[in-house]
């Protein structure tokens, strides 16, 4: 779900929700008006923290399982796990960045229908987006529907069916994604750059997707490998080329 800021992308999910009544009109779930029976299957993560300060990782955990029949406190635990948090951890002395992968490890560890998360990935680095994402979809299943507003297009296209576009409050547009080039070619050169690399750290990490579009983005700079001698080229998105790295 795309859409500049106060184009209507939180207010409508927070109305899926259950949290905000519409002024006009109804919001249908499966075919009933939306309320305590449709909150059973929604799942919905808002941008604001809303964890009291006192409480842990842990905490957080029971808390859902208190209000949420769905809650899986194992899957919880694979979740912040995955997402590098401990539960002895206290909620007020989480960054921005943890603090959005706790909100996304509770909130997926609901077993819902449909999931709704308002820009997850605010505040989370660069380099570790795609494996939030990668834990994202692994911990629902292929039925469900997952619905992410965000403005990180380039983080998104690779997973997303389609595309919403809301503006001043109106759906605006709906487009299927065409998928871009599986995750281990490189998506804006030419073949597939970790085959027959050199097995060093670094040049691992210079082809991870996350760099790959720092790169495109700051420097407007592609990576590509020759045939010869298996080096790197370096080059501009206009293919001028800046030099070479040898093996």
């Amino acid at each position: 779900m795309l859409g500049p800021n106060g184009s209507g992308k939180t207010t409508w999910m927070k109305m899926v929700a259950g949290l905000v009544k519409p002024t006009n009109g109804e919001i249908l779930y499966q075919g009933t008006p939306i309320g305590k029976e449709s909150k059973k299957e929604i799942a919905y993560m808002s941008t604001e923290p809303y964890f009291y300060n006192m409480m842990t990782v842990s905490d957080v955990g029971k808390y859902y399982e208190d209000f949420f029949e769905d809650f899986s406190m194992e899957k919880y635990r694979q979740m912040i796990s995955r997402m590098e948090l401990t539960e002895d951890m206290k909620a007020k002395k989480l960054s921005s960045g943890m603090m959005a992968k706790l909100k996304i490890a509770v909130t997926m560890a609901r077993e819902a229908r449909l999931y709704l998360l308002d820009e997850p990935l605010n505040g989370i680095d660069l380099l570790a987006r795609d494996q939030i994402m990668k834990s994202i979809l692994e911990a629902i299943d292929p039925d469900v529907t997952l619905v992410v507003s965000s403005h990180l297009v380039d983080e998104l296209e690779r997973v997303a069916d389609a595309a919403i576009f809301m503006k001043d409050g109106i759906l605006a547009n709906q487009n299927l994604v065409k998928k871009p080039p599986p995750e281990d070619a490189f998506p804006y050169g030419e073949g597939d750059l970790r085959r027959g690399l050199p097995d060093f750290g670094f040049a691992k990490f210079l082809f991870t997707a996350p760099f790959q579009n720092f790169l495109v983005q700051f420097f407007r700079l592609s990576l590509i490998v020759p045939a010869e001698n298996n080096g790197i080229r370096v080059r501009t998105q206009d293919h001028n080329a800046l030099g070479t790295v040898n093996r």
